[in-house]
């Protein structure tokens, strides 16, 4: 698995644009997905109050959302609660990045998130699936209290998910 993914990482970072051709960019990207990430795990709002309020992403009907923008690019970042619980955290350009622009970006996230699978409480896994990129990171609290960080595809829109908990076909690393 882990070769997998160094050699991910490498086609990434050779075929198109460098990993970090842009840094600022690669560097919102990461603190918005480290705000959604301390949220779904901590459970709590709070880490996103240096930020200011924006329109919400998921808009589910009858569930508790709140989003922020980033304060010196195009992100924006929501977090869903069911009420008892902040389950999902979902972070998007506006106006959208398109995932053949977004090399730079996905080296850069992928690299760090690689780098922080190999700490303690923290795992990568593999989804079996066309639309997530390597890695997947797991990381790993008390009983179930898991964070699962992302990078994915929807319609052709690069975004990063946190949510905690597993796709039912894969194993709980924790």
């Amino acid at each position: 698995m882990r070769q997998f993914i160094a050699k991910f990482l490498l086609v990434v970072t050779i075929g198109g644009t460098p990993a970090f051709a842009e840094p600022n960019q690669a560097a919102a990207w990461l603190e918005m997905s480290d705000a959604c990430e301390a949220i779904v795990f901590n459970q709590d709002e709070s880490v996103f109050d240096g930020f200011a309020p924006t329109e919400p992403l998921v808009n589910v009907q009858g569930l508790r959302e709140v989003a922020v923008a980033h304060e010196s690019s195009s992100l924006i970042a929501s977090v869903v609660s069911d009420g008892r619980q902040w389950f999902l955290c979902i972070v998007a350009s506006n106006p959208k990045l398109e995932v053949k622009n977004a090399g730079a970006v996905i080296g850069a996230w992928s690299g760090a998130q690689f780098s922080r699978s190999k700490e303690p409480g923290n795992e990568a896994v593999a989804f079996d699936d066309q639309s997530t990129f390597a890695p997947v990171r797991v990381r790993c609290g008390d009983i179930d209290n898991i964070a699962v960080v992302m990078a994915f595809e929807i319609n052709g829109e690069f975004r990063i998910g946190v949510t905690n908990r597993l796709p039912s076909k894969v194993a709980n690393p924790c």
